[in-house]
C-alpha cells in the first residue's frame, strides 16, 4: 500500500544529479536545440513585455513570427534565469510531467501501481528533446485529464492540466494532432448522444489556448506577415514507402525517440497468443486484450501515415495545394507513437499478471502460459532499459562526470565558447549593436548567443527576397556542390554561409588540419547587407 511512485521519483531525481552538478560542462543533444530552437527562447525573454514585433539581432531584422518558441510557457524561465539554468529547468520538468502523466494515466487504465511506476519512469527517460515542450512528455497527462473529464473526476486539475499542456507544448509539432483527434471524438459523442459536457469544454479550452497563445504564428502562416516567405521555394522530400514505414515503426521519429525496439516482439508475440485463446479470456483480460489491440492498430496506422507523407505520388499531390497548406507536417501525428508503444507494453504487463493470479481450474499449459509470458516480457523491459540507459542523458553526463579527461561529446560551456567570443568582442572594440557579422563553419547560434548581430541566421520564416540576397554571397560556392545547393535552394531555413569542401557542417574542430581552397564568397554582397566581419 505504500506509494511505490516516490521510489521512481527519486530514481528520475537521482538521473538528472550528474548534470547539475556538472553544471554548464553538461553533455546534451545539440541538434535542433543549441543550434535553433534555444535561441527562439531567449530572444523571445529578451523582448517579452516590449511588444516588439521585430529581432534586429540576425537576418538584418527578422519578424517576431519567424521565431515562435515551441512551447510558450517556458519563456518565462529564460526570462528570470540564465540561458543553462533554465534548459536545465526545462528538462526537469518535462521529465517529471512526463513520469508522474504517465503513472496517472496507466494507473488509471490498470489500477496496478507497481507495472505503472516501472513504465512511468522508462517513459520519463526517454530522451526527450526539451526545447519542444510537453509535444511528446506532456500527452500522458492530458490523455488522463481528458479520461478524468469524461467521467467527470477530478475536475478542476483536469483543466489545469490541459491549460499547463497547450502552454507547455508546440501547435505545430502536437498542437493540431489533438485538437484534429479531439474534433473527431466530439463528433462521435455528439452522434451517439453522449451527455459528457466536461470533455466537449475541455476540447474547447485546449482548441482557444492553443490560438491565443500562437497567434503570430498562426496570422503568418495564413496571412500575409508583410513579405513573401521563403517558404514558396520549399521542396518537399520523398522516400521509399516501406523504408520509411520500417524505419518509424522500429525506431520511431526525428524529436519523438521511444526506444521501444525490445518491446515490439514481445508486445505483439503475447498479443496473438492472446488472440488464439480469445474465448477464455477473463471480463478483465478480454479488457486488457481490447486496449493493447487499440494500441497496436493505432500505431500501425501512424506508420502507414507517416510513409504516406513521403510517398512520391502523394507528395506529387501536396504540391498542387497552395502554400501554406502544402508545406503542413501532417506526419507530426507520429509524436503519438512514444506514448502508444508504452501503454501497450504497460498494460501487457497488467495482463500477465492477472492471468497469473488467475490459474486455478484451468489445464497445465494455461498455467504456464502466463509465467512464459512474464519471463519473456521482463528479459525484453531489460533490454528496452538498457537501450534507454545508453540513449539517455544520464548516462553521458555519468561518463563525463567519472572520467573528465576523456571527450564524451560537446559540453554547453564548450558549444557556445564564451570566453573565446568575449576575446573577440573585446578585440573588435566596438558597441556589438553597431556592426553585424556572418559566420563560416561556425552555427549562427553561437555568435547570437554571446550577443553579436548577424546578418545569417536560421528561421522557418523570413523574407523570399532576403534569401535571394544572401544566395548572391554563396552562390559560387554551391554551384560546386549539388547538394548544399540543393539544400538552400528547396529549402534554406538555415540561412548560413556554405563552403563546397565542407557541405552543410558547421562544426571543424579546433585540433583539425582542415585547410580552405579556392574559398569563393562574395564579399561585396556581405556589404550590401551591411556585414562587417
Amino acid at each position: 500500500q505504500k506509494p511505490l511512485w516516490i521510489v521512481g521519483f527519486l530514481i528520475l531525481c537521482l538521473s538528472f544529479l550528474p548534470c547539475i552538478l556538472l553544471g554548464e560542462g553538461a553533455l546534451f543533444d545539440a541538434h535542433d536545440t543549441y543550434d535553433g530552437a534555444l535561441l527562439t527562447y531567449m530572444l523571445k525573454a529578451k523582448y517579452l513585455f516590449t511588444g516588439a514585433d521585430t529581432y534586429p539581432e540576425l537576418m538584418n531584422g527578422i519578424s517576431t513570427s519567424g521565431m515562435e518558441v515551441p512551447a510558450p510557457l517556458f519563456v518565462i524561465l529564460y526570462y528570470f534565469f540564465e540561458p543553462f539554468m533554465a534548459h536545465m529547468m526545462q528538462y526537469i520538468i518535462l521529465s517529471v510531467t512526463a513520469f508522474f502523466g504517465m503513472y496517472l494515466c496507466l494507473k488509471r487504465i490498470t489500477s496496478f501501481k507497481s507495472v505503472s511506476c516501472l513504465i512511468a519512469l522508462l517513459f520519463a527517460l526517454l530522451p526527450f528533446a526539451p526545447v519542444y515542450g510537453h509535444s511528446v512528455a506532456g500527452l500522458p497527462l492530458v490523455i488522463y485529464a481528458f479520461i478524468c473529464l469524461y467521467e467527470k473526476k477530478h475536475l478542476a486539475l483536469s483543466y489545469i492540466s490541459i491549460a499547463y499542456f497547450v502552454l507547455a507544448s508546440s501547435l505545430v509539432y502536437i498542437g493540431y494532432a489533438c485538437i484534429s483527434i479531439l474534433f473527431v471524438m466530439c463528433c462521435y459523442f455528439l452522434i451517439r448522444k453522449k451527455g459528457v459536457k466536461h470533455f466537449y469544454i475541455g476540447s474547447i479550452v485546449l482548441l482557444v489556448l492553443y490560438i491565443l497563445s500562437n497567434l503570430d504564428l498562426i496570422y503568418g502562416t495564413f496571412f500575409s506577415d508583410g513579405f513573401i516567405s521563403h517558404r514558396v521555394e520549399f521542396e518537399l522530400v520523398t522516400a521509399p514507402f516501406w523504408s520509411s514505414f520500417q524505419s518509424v515503426f522500429l525506431a520511431s521519429a526525428e524529436l519523438a525517440v521511444s526506444c521501444h525496439y525490445y518491446l515490439i516482439v514481445p508486445i505483439f508475440v503475447l498479443h496473438l497468443i492472446e488472440t488464439c485463446r480469445y474465448k477464455h479470456l477473463t471480463a478483465k483480460e478480454k479488457k486488457a486484450y481490447k486496449f493493447i489491440s487499440f494500441c497496436l492498430i493505432s500505431i500501425l496506422l501512424l506508420c502507414l501515415f507517416y510513409a504516406a507523407n513521403f510517398w512520391s505520388p502523394i507528395v506529387s499531390l501536396k504540391n498542387l495545394l497552395p502554400t501554406s497548406i502544402k508545406h503542413f507536417q501532417f506526419h507530426r501525428f507520429c509524436f503519438f507513437l512514444p506514448i502508444l508503444w508504452y501503454l501497450a507494453a504497460g498494460v501487457s504487463l497488467w495482463e500477465i499478471w492477472e492471468m497469473r493470479i488467475s490459474f486455478k481450474n484451468r489445464s497445465l499449459f494455461n498455467c504456464l502460459i502466463p509465467y512464459v509470458k512474464v519471463i519473456a516480457m521482463v528479459l525484453f523491459m531489460a533490454m528496452t532499459i538498457i537501450t534507454i540507459r545508453r540513449e539517455s542523458i544520464y548516462r553521458w553526463n555519468l561518463n563525463q562526470l567519472n572520467n573528465p579527461s576523456v571527450d564524451y561529446g560537446i559540453t554547453f560551456e564548450e558549444y557556445f565558447a564564451s570566453q573565446q567570443f568575449e576575446e573577440i568582442k573585446d578585440y573588435i572594440g566596438k558597441p556589438q549593436d553597431s556592426y553585424k557579422v556572418a559566420s563560416l563553419e561556425i552555427c549562427n547560434a553561437i555568435t547570437l548567443y554571446n550577443g553579436f548581430y548577424c546578418i545569417d541566421g536560421y528561421s522557418n520564416n523570413y523574407p523570399l527576397s532576403y534569401k535571394h540576397d544572401f544566395r548572391k554571397i554563396i552562390e559560387k560556392e554551391i554551384e560546386k556542390n549539388i547538394y548544399i545547393e540543393s539544400y538552400f535552394d528547396d529549402w534554406g531555413s538555415r540561412c548560413y554561409l556554405y563552403s563546397a569542401q565542407t557541405n552543410t557542417s558547421y562544426g571543424i574542430d579546433k585540433g583539425s588540419d582542415f585547410v580552405y581552397t579556392d574559398l569563393e564568397l562574395n564579399t561585396d554582397a556581405m556589404k550590401a547587407l551591411d556585414c562587417n566581419y
